[in-house]
């Protein structure tokens, strides 16, 4: 959601309310980070639409950089542009270093990785074949 500060909120010193301009769903959360990946030439970016298979999350969004400095740049062009179109925040774990990044927006996960982390940890086996309902 896209919240925007009232033009007479901005000279007052009193409480600042905020009020809501625009409404996102997962679906549109999701396009705004694979854009922001592509845009910044990820590699084999993957996308799992996990609704009604896990209560965790709708989509996890799984890409590979081709260095650390390239997976900082990947990082911070998903964060940067979901401010910018929505004023959502996520929650990162994870640095370059150790290969792996995490960003959690709840109703998107995002995990970018080093090319060799990505084939170590294969998270995608995870939801290639999603265990069905019994």
């Amino acid at each position: 959601m896209r919240l925007r500060r009232p033009p007479e909120e901005e000279q007052s010193a009193g409480i600042r309310f905020f009020e809501r301009t625009t409404a996102i769903n997962s679906e549109q959360l999701k396009d705004i980070i694979v854009n922001a990946l592509e845009d910044r030439k990820a590699v084999d970016t993957a996308v799992f639409d996990v609704r009604g298979v896990c209560v965790q999350t709708d989509f996890y969004v799984v890409a590979s950089a081709e260095s650390a400095p390239h997976l900082n740049a990947l990082k911070n062009a998903v964060l940067r542009d979901l401010k910018n179109e929505s004023h959502i925040r996520g929650r990162v774990s994870g640095d370059a270093e150790s290969a792996w990044i995490v960003i959690d927006f709840a109703d998107v996960i995002v995990h970018v990785f080093s090319k060799e982390a990505r084939a170590y940890y294969d998270i995608e086996s995870l939801w290639r074949n999603p265990p069905e309902d019994k």
